[in-house]
């Protein structure tokens, strides 16, 4: 599995934009520490700023529904916390 996930992971990334490609990697950046320590307020920010710039461009672009989108945001964000969650045993 988790080979698959990194391929899909991998494909999906060279295929966004330069700028969303930076906002994955800004992203990354901040979850890639501890995730037993509290966040700092600016890191929460910074990730809030994130959030909103990719809503907002998916909102803007998108040729699927919001619930679709969101949807399939929850099943990426799922495959991923369960990769995560295997790693930390």
């Amino acid at each position: 599995m988790a080979a698959n996930l990194e391929k899909a992971v991998i494909s999906k990334f060279r295929n966004l934009s330069a700028e969303k490609q930076e906002d994955v990697l800004q992203f990354l950046e901040l979850i890639q520490p501890d995730l037993s320590e509290k966040f700092t307020i600016t890191e929460v920010e910074q990730a809030k700023e994130i959030r909103d710039r990719a809503k907002k461009r998916a909102l803007a672009n998108s040729r699927k529904s919001s619930s679709e989108l969101w949807d399939e945001f929850n099943e990426i964000k799922g495959a991923i916390s369960e990769e995560y969650d295997g790693k930390a045993d």
